[in-house]
């Protein structure tokens, strides 16, 4: 049993470190021109492991959400907490619709972590020619 878990631990951190490096940048802005609602989030977790704080709400307000969640993730791979499916999935809709708010509220506000760029996506460079 703790063979299992400690494997689930070293192949969350692998893919997330996989993903990392694939995905440095935003591949939504890079395709469709338009950021994503978490754009932001690699620069803020770089700033809060530099303990700047200040910086990391800038890039992105909800990065402590993000440092939950992985540790929640975590602790339920190794089977050391456990919440209910429907406590699980409120969380998860909750989550969803602060990450959308704060993502709706940045773009009304002209954010320059959150501006549109279409002429450098894949989309508007195919069809342009």
């Amino acid at each position: 049993m703790k063979g299992k878990g400690l494997f689930k631990i070293i192949f969350f951190i692998a893919v997330s470190g996989i993903m990392l490096l694939v995905f440095y940048h935003c591949p939504f802005l890079y395709f469709f021109g338009v950021p994503c609602p978490g754009c932001g989030m690699t620069r803020a977790l770089i700033k809060a492991c530099t303990f700047d704080f200040k910086a990391a709400f800038y890039y992105h307000p909800l990065f402590l959400l993000v440092i939950i969640a992985a540790v929640y993730t975590l602790l339920r791979l190794t089977g050391r907490i456990c919440i209910s499916k429907e406590t699980e999935n409120n969380l998860l809709k909750a989550v969803c619709f602060l990450f959308i708010a704060v993502y709706i509220i940045r773009l009304l506000t002209g954010s320059d972590i959150v501006s549109t760029d279409f002429s450098h996506s894949v989309i508007y460079r195919i069809f342009k020619g």
